[in-house]
């Protein structure tokens, strides 16, 4: 109050007083002003030599408990330290492994693919595609990820589609030879809603609108054979393209004829088996549906907390999902969840 002039309700106001508490303290610190207390200094002179005798006591057995314990303490440091487990040795930290890139697979195949979980920027192919091929090895194609774009295997594992970076464009790779083979430009933005037919021949890719038209590609002839009307893809079947609709899954022909339509719809997106018999889908209250692609029947659900999608098949017994755990790898025989990052 002094010092900035404050009156008696800024200050109430500043600390939640009342206004007679600020005054009472305010008298109480005037009075003290005006009869300040005369210390009594007589006996100061005995006082501070009792002080000083005390202290040079003090540090005395200070110095000689220490010269006295230190050499029991050296000796029982570890046995303390490894007994309460607080102690622990200097770790060197070690980077993340950098997995090599994708050379020709002449003996092998890819199993499935993953971008890498990496946001410390590590190893410097966080947003690149990771593949584990059959033999259980893991790759990165460092030509894939820059663009935000899909990564589709055949079902053989020999042939992958994805948005090349060093083209610029949406390429097919061939596995064993390391060729590449661009794609028609209306595929730079399809690989996300596009497959492999079960033989790997064709690739078809259906727009994220369900007014436009499917379209497919014969990749041994390098031209297009048919466009016809798509819901969401769902992947192939031994007898056509799987998609999804409201209230049905539909199977289309090359021709665009309609081999069967099912009475199934899943809540969000789904993916053919490699063999084309079952679809895994994303049903609701967080569950995998894998459904008979040739009845439309439910077979068996597997629960996963938090889930937003399932991207992919990995091989006959495993589909990969997005989850509130990340991409992980879900095992169809178990029911359990792997994390791929």
């Amino acid at each position: 109050m002094d010092h900035d002039g404050w009156s008696e309700g800024d200050v109430a106001d500043l600390f939640g007083w009342s206004q007679a508490k600020v005054l009472r303290m305010a008298d109480a610190r005037q009075s003290l002003a005006v009869e300040p207390a005369v210390p009594d200094v007589s006996r100061l002179a005995i006082l501070t030599k009792r002080y000083r005798v005390r202290r040079t006591i003090l540090l005395s057995c200070l110095v000689a408990t220490v010269t006295v314990l230190a050499p029991i303490l050296v000796r029982t440091a570890p046995v303390i330290t490894s007994f309460t487990g607080r102690y622990s040795p200097p770790i060197s930290y070690e980077p993340p492994p950098r997995a090599e890139d994708l050379p020709p697979l002449l003996d092998d195949a890819i199993r499935y693919a993953y971008q890498l979980d990496d946001p410390f920027d590590e190893t410097g192919d966080q947003y690149r595609w990771h593949v584990v091929t059959t033999s259980g090895r893991r790759w990165v194609l460092r030509d894939s990820g820059g663009a935000a774009r899909d990564f589709v295997i055949s079902p053989d594992g020999r042939k992958v589609a994805y948005y090349s970076d060093e083209h610029e464009h949406a390429v097919v790779r061939d596995v064993a030879t390391g060729d590449v083979t661009g794609l028609p430009e209306r595929f730079d933005k399809l690989l996300a809603w596009s497959g492999f037919s079960l033989d790997g021949r064709y690739l078809a890719a259906c727009a994220p609108h369900l007014d436009e038209d499917a379209v497919v590609i014969d990749l041994q002839r390098d031209d297009q054979v048919e466009s016809f009307p798509c819901g969401r893809f769902g992947g192939w079947s031994r007898d056509g393209v799987v998609s999804f609709s409201v209230g049905k899954t539909t199977v289309t022909r090359l021709d665009g004829s309609i081999a069967r339509t099912l009475p199934y719809e899943p809540y969000g997106d789904g993916r053919t088996s490699p063999d084309g018999r079952t679809i895994a889908a994303l049903a609701e209250n967080d569950k995998v549906d894998l459904v008979d692609s040739a009845t439309g029947k439910v077979r068996r659900s597997f629960p996963v907390e938090g889930l937003d999608n399932v991207r992919a098949w990995a091989g006959p017994d495993a589909v990969i999902v997005s989850s509130t755990c990340g991409t992980c790898l879900l095992d169809l025989r178990t029911g359990t969840l792997s994390h791929l990052q």
